[in-house]
């Protein structure tokens, strides 16, 4: 016969290693990647700073700019 006394137990046995092995792998390529991305993501408030570094924005742009992305009341100008 094809399994004898133990033969079928040793064949469930390495297809929950590899199974095992591959949830590991999994995990670690899940976790690379969402750690990538989220160290490379630029958000609003860095964006705006390279443009000022750059000369891109004045003093006064950045400054209302950057009120708003934080939340806050930007500056009424006078009229």
């Amino acid at each position: 016969m094809m399994f004898d006394c133990c033969g079928g137990m040793m064949l469930w046995a390495w297809g929950l290693g590899i199974l095992l092995i591959a949830l590991i792998v999994g995990v670690v390529v899940y976790a690379a990647a969402g750690r990538r991305t989220t160290s490379t993501g630029t958000d609003a408030l860095t964006i705006l700073r390279e443009r000022y570094a750059r000369g891109e924005i004045d003093q006064t742009e950045y400054d209302e700019r950057s009120r708003v992305l934080r939340g806050q009341a930007p500056v009424d100008k006078p009229r």
